[in-house]
């Protein structure tokens, strides 16, 4: 669709929704960027149930990228569509062969999400993480908002994830030193993928996330996935 070709070319694109995974098919409600909670699967769609999502006190940074859709992509979005009861407003691709496009957003800055979830503004959801490894934070989604939003994000300056002052979690972007709140909520959003939680000690004792990695990656040294695993590993040093 030509009304979406805009150019790029003043934006640092960083993120790449082909390793997009964790569909809903099903259409049911798809999570939106920096929710925390628990994705349960099964042979016929994959279920997240959110569960809350971290104050950030600073804001994270987040890219944005045009993709043209694929066969695959677009079939999430029109099961997404039409589970919501809805006609998808938009094709494929138009007469001439040129793809219709969505957008792909993603939290970029990882160390300052960590390092947000282990500040005491988040204490109660750091001791909540803890109980169970199962728990992930959305750091990416996939979606297909209207045409003003559209170019509003891909022609923002600069896009952050921040807490507003009622406690909610917000998309803002910057553009000529002027910033506008985007309401997520409100967006299409048919797919995302999510991080899981590495597990370390302070060295006062108390557990802290210390990285933030994505499904089958493995932890770096001397952290682990599962909090209680530390506890293990202290008596074990002990005897």
């Amino acid at each position: 669709m030509r009304i979406y070709s805009v150019s790029l070319s003043l934006m640092v694109l960083l993120c790449s929704c082909a390793s997009l995974k964790n569909i809903n098919p099903s259409g049911q409600h798809v999570p939106s960027l920096g929710a925390i909670g628990n994705q349960s699967q099964s042979l016929l769609h994959t279920n997240f149930q959110r569960i809350g999502h971290p104050s950030l006190e600073h804001p994270i940074a987040v890219s944005v990228r045009e993709v043209p859709f694929t066969k695959s992509s677009f079939k999430k979005y029109t099961a997404y569509k039409k589970n919501s009861g809805l006609i998808p407003e938009i094709q494929f691709a138009d007469s001439l062969g040129t793809k219709s496009k969505y957008l792909c957003l993603e939290i970029i800055d990882k160390i300052a999400l960590r390092d947000a979830l282990n500040s005491k503004e988040n204490g109660n959801v750091l001791s909540y993480l803890e109980k169970d490894d199962a728990y992930c934070l959305v750091h990416k989604i996939a979606l297909y908002p209207n045409l003003e939003a559209y170019r509003l994000l891909i022609q923002s300056d600069r896009l952050f994830l921040e807490t507003d002052r009622n406690g909610i979690l917000m998309l803002t972007a910057r553009n000529r030193n002027i910033e506008q709140e985007i309401n997520l909520s409100q967006m299409e959003i048919f797919d995302y993928t999510h991080l899981g939680f590495c597990w370390g000690e302070t060295q006062y004792g108390k557990k802290q996330i210390e990285a933030l990695v994505g499904d089958g990656d493995s932890c770096p040294k001397h952290t682990e996935r599962k909090a209680y695993k530390l506890d293990e590993t202290k008596s074990y040093l002990k005897l």
